[in-house]
């Protein structure tokens, strides 16, 4: 049965030859190029059928790794610590063209000394004799080259290498070589077993796969939690949010998470738009004052805000790379929707990088309703890829989400109170919060001797001018609690109504015609 390549290999070179390059050639992978021959019968040891034979073939091509004897490799040997360092310290040495100079005393003495000084290793080792670990040998190879030399190429979850705890000295080598498909594991689970150790025939994989990107694997290793477990998990990380005007009324609702214990968290930007203030009811039923704002994503056109809740010890999520997550997976939504709060639900990605009014989205099928803003879609191991954001009412299933890589994008500053960032918006007089539609657009009502309603002589306005005034002004009444109502056709023109349920009020806008000149009407009606 063929064997599978286990995870933390690296190491060995008995004869391993470094071949000096030219010093003006820059650092990098193309440094390594093969430096001798490999003939068929080489090693007495190494059958072709093997699935390790053309590893051994390219790392003895480059340099690398040479036989025990002239004829043979030993495949099953295990590497030393000794071994590990110069194989180590060979391949640092070729990426960057330099040289290991020599030492007196031990065959290894000069290769420890360079690993040592580029950080290779940062800790005396008792026994350079010694075999080694997969653990030992993963944390030694994964500095020998630069970050961006091993980058990512598979999605392998935080926790989902079983025997790998996320504490250990040895996890973020061991995860970063897999990511870069250096190391591919054991079994269907793709086990390390980091206290066994390396045979030459894995290490040969593993340096050709660490100097050859071609070669390297390309698998996924994910973290799936039940979704009951994922449920209890995360809830107590989303919280209800109630925002509040300047005359302390609550104007909406919405939704927004953890993402520190101290109480740092993310929300939609429109859900906090045009609040004085807000408060965050955690799962307990516990309210806490929202402090404030480090950043918004209003600039850059990301639907984002930054906050920050009073009080400490909150259960935190952990974010998602979510520029890794892929159509067809299963994704989780936990909001608030219509003020029920936790509400749960299942769904997949349905969608990647759509592109709505300059905004970036993903596309879900996990249901969102009002107030699920602010909310998160979590992924199989209970990770943030998104925020809620929005759903499309005439359409079946397709609801948006803000990519929580976009949270990157936030220049985060000092806290701000809410009332720093809200809008300079002027209100008709007797009529708050309706905003006044002409103090936006500069305009004076037309003809106006009091009542409800506006008229406003739009002649000379650009159509392109006035859609753009008339959106604003529609942003501004969904900020102070305003929602779309519907239209009706009236004689020679169309109304569109807006509604505030909390104050009773009704907005009417439309686009007419009085003694043949255009005009915008604006009209207020209470409930």
């Amino acid at each position: 049965m063929r064997k599978r390549l286990t995870a933390g290999l690296i190491a060995l070179v008995l004869m391993i030859t470094v071949v000096p390059l030219a010093a003006a050639q820059t650092a990098g992978l193309d440094r390594f190029r093969p430096v001798r021959t490999y003939t068929t019968g080489r090693f007495e040891d190494i059958q072709s059928v093997k699935w390790y034979a053309q590893y051994v073939q390219i790392a003895y091509e480059l340099g690398l790794i040479a036989g025990r004897t002239d004829t043979r490799f030993e495949p099953e040997s295990p590497v030393t610590l000794a071994e590990a360092v110069k194989l180590a310290a060979v391949i640092h040495a070729t990426y960057y063209g330099a040289a290991i100079p020599e030492a007196d005393g031990a065959w290894y003495s000069g290769y420890a000394d360079y690993a040592r000084a580029n950080g290779i290793i940062d800790e005396e080792i008792e026994s350079f004799d010694a075999v080694a670990t997969r653990a030992q040998v993963a944390a030694i190879l994964s500095r020998a080259l630069p970050a961006e030399a091993l980058g990512a190429m598979n999605r392998v979850d935080a926790g989902a290498i079983a025997d790998v705890p996320e504490d250990k000295p040895y996890s973020s080598a061991v995860y970063a070589l897999y990511a870069a498909g250096v190391l591919t594991g054991s079994g269907a689970n793709r086990a390390f077993y980091p206290d066994l150790p390396v045979t030459r025939a894995e290490v040969a994989a593993i340096v050709v796969r660490m100097v050859t990107p071609a070669l390297r694997q390309r698998f996924d290793l994910r973290l799936s939690l039940e979704p009951n477990a994922l449920y209890e998990m995360a809830s107590p990380a989303v919280f209800y949010l109630e925002i509040t005007d300047m005359k302390g009324t609550k104007i909406k609702t919405g939704s927004g998470f953890f993402i520190r214990e101290d109480g740092l968290a993310v929300t939609n930007f429109h859900v906090i738009k045009g609040a004085t203030a807000a408060v965050a009811v955690t799962s307990d039923g516990q309210r806490h004052k929202v402090l404030g704002v480090y950043a918004t994503g209003e600039k850059d056109n990301i639907d984002l805000a930054l906050i920050q809740v009073e009080g400490e010890g909150f259960p935190a999520l952990k974010l998602a790379d979510s520029d890794a997550v892929r159509v067809g997976e299963t994704v989780y939504a936990l909001g608030n929707p219509l003020g029920l709060k936790n509400t749960f639900s299942t769904g997949i990605i349905s969608g990647l990088n759509r592109e709505i009014d300059g905004m970036r989205f993903i596309q879900t099928t996990a249901p969102i309703s009002p107030g699920s803003s602010g909310g998160v879609l979590l992924d199989a191991s209970g990770k943030v890829v998104g925020v809620t954001t929005a759903f499309a009412a005439s359409g079946q299933n397709i609801n948006l989400i803000v990519p929580i890589n976009d949270l990157k994008r936030l220049e985060a500053g000092e806290l701000k109170d809410f009332r720093e960032i809200l809008p300079k918006t002027v209100y008709y007089a007797d009529y708050y919060p309706v905003p006044d539609f002409g103090a936006l657009a500069q305009l004076s009502p037309y003809r106006y001797d009091g009542g409800s309603v506006f008229n406003y002589l739009v002649e000379g306005m650009t159509d392109a001018d006035l859609s753009g005034k008339l959106t604003r002004y529609i942003d501004l009444l969904e900020d102070n609690g305003f929602a779309y109502g519907g239209f009706n056709l009236m004689t020679g023109y169309i109304v569109s109504y807006y509604v505030n349920q909390t104050y009773g009020i009704i907005v009417a806008i439309g686009a007419r015609s009085i003694d043949g000149r255009p005009f915008v009407t604006i009209e207020i009606m209470m409930y």
